[in-house]
């Protein structure tokens, strides 16, 4: 299938095209579950989550919806005066991601007996007789973040959870399996949640290990390409490079999935990877769990460290910890100190990020503000060094030779 998509471009384009779907990552829906669930377990065992908790699948909702209380006039006249509840939507495009963690909640909550882990609430009376001090919010992938603010939102519209909040009595906690650098941005800056968790940082456009030129011409790809001018970068313009097994997120480039489209060769249909935002059976055999190759040195280039890379090319050394370090001192130095910018640059999960992150204010490399420290300049320096050359030759001669002392031991 990869090979019929390749075909809808011109020869010239096919090389942009092939670098592009060869930096998609692919996550099977076994490697979903397991990880997110052993995920909210710590977070539980550990009491980051503070108990009782309520365990919520995102579910998409209104601009100015309001939990708990009737949907607003236009859409009460179609659903007969519904209310709010955190329930499985009815919309079929959300309805698989909702049921896969609404049902991964279900069994977290069977894995801890009593009643302070939920995975359901009916209503505000419900949250108030179990004394509930955690609300938290989970999604399998945010590439906007649009979404996950809105369903947030809904939630501290309902004054009564307002005020919880307010007097610090329940916290708010987001989830997310995967989140683009943009939407942890917009999560952040939305004032809706107090904690968010990503499991893993997604890669887009703006992580890829892509030159500038090639970037550029990725883009321009895209643009040419779709089928229509809107939406060429996926939703949002948040061009994502992350697919899952269980669904493909809008934020993909339309080409990936647009079902129409212009072709190199005339009197040939277009060729889609994922029709209609739907991941083919045969096309899961061939990419599930693929994740491009990694390669340090080119991120080492792109992020203006030139001395580095030729440093570590020459040594020849494979040493993966130290990479890891390298590339985080080298990002730190050059301004970004996001966690999900040094993670998808060096590609740890969000929680082994900040273990890195610690180890190196441990050594005192970087400081609490994740800058770095004269030490760290240093290392930094030091690295990028070429390696000093000592050769120990014996000077030739024909004369034989006597020793005039022996060196006792000491």
């Amino acid at each position: 299938m990869g090979t019929a998509w390749l075909s809808n471009f011109s020869d010239d384009d096919q090389r942009t095209a092939k670098k592009l779907v060869d930096s998609l990552y692919v996550v099977s829906s076994s490697t979903f579950e397991r990880e997110l669930t052993d995920y909210i377990k710590v977070q539980l065992e550990l009491d980051e989550i503070r108990r009782p908790a309520v365990l919520l699948s995102v579910k998409r909702v209104g601009h100015h919806d309001v939990m708990f209380e009737p949907l607003d006039k236009a859409r009460s006249r179609r659903t007969r005066d519904a209310v709010l509840t955190p329930t499985i939507s009815n919309e079929e495009s959300d309805a698989g991601s909702e049921f896969r963690v609404q049902n991964l909640l279900r069994n977290i909550r069977n894995r801890f007996p009593g009643h302070d882990v939920l995975d359901g609430a009916a209503s505000v009376d419900f949250l108030r007789d179990r004394r509930i001090r955690s609300l938290v919010y989970v999604t399998d992938y945010a590439g906007s973040g649009a979404e996950a603010v809105k369903y947030a939102a809904a939630w501290v519209r309902n004054r009564h959870i307002r005020s919880w909040r307010s007097f610090r009595y329940t916290r708010i906690h987001l989830i997310m399996f995967a989140a683009s650098p943009a939407a942890m941005s917009a999560v952040r800056q939305c004032g809706f949640v107090d904690d968010v968790w990503p499991v893993h940082y997604a890669a887009d456009f703006a992580s890829a290990e892509w030159s500038e030129d090639e970037r550029k011409n990725v883009i321009d790809l895209c643009e040419r390409y779709a089928g229509r001018s809107a939406g060429s970068l996926g939703y949002s313009g948040s061009a994502g490079l992350f697919v899952m097994q269980h669904t493909v997120p809008n934020n993909l480039p339309r080409i990936l999935w647009q079902i129409r489209g212009p072709r190199a060769k005339t009197g040939t249909a277009w060729s889609s990877l994922f029709p209609r935002r739907i991941f083919p059976v045969q096309l899961q055999k061939e990419l599930v769990d693929y994740r491009p190759e990694h390669n340090i040195v080119h991120v080492l280039r792109d992020i203006g460290r030139p001395e580095l890379a030729r440093a570590r090319m020459i040594r020849g050394l494979d040493r993966d910890a130290l990479d890891v370090m390298l590339t985080l001192l080298a990002m730190i130095a050059g301004g970004r100190r996001a966690p999900e910018q040094l993670a998808v640059a060096t590609r740890l999960a969000a929680r082994d990020i900040d273990i890195a992150l610690d180890v190196a204010k441990s050594w005192g490399v970087i400081d609490n503000k994740v800058r770095l420290t004269d030490e760290g300049w240093a290392e930094l320096r030091a690295a990028g060094r070429p390696p000093r050359h000592v050769t120990f030759e014996l000077q030739g001669s024909d004369e034989v030779y006597y020793p005039m002392q022996l060196r006792g031991s000491r």
